[in-house]
């Protein structure tokens, strides 16, 4: 995957996106598609997962 997208607009993201990158390719399913979706609370109080 080229990060230089995700270099340039969240510099932050790519140590975690390089990280899944690796742990995608050590099981093996670095060539599969999905979609991701990130959801932020802004009010960071969500309620603990069940």
């Amino acid at each position: 995957m080229d990060l230089s997208k995700v270099e340039r607009l969240a510099p932050g993201l790519v140590s975690p996106a390089r990280q899944a990158g690796r742990i995608l390719a050590d099981r093996g399913i670095a060539d599969r598609r999905a979609a991701v979706y990130l959801i932020l609370d802004h009010a960071w109080h969500m309620p603990p997962s069940s």
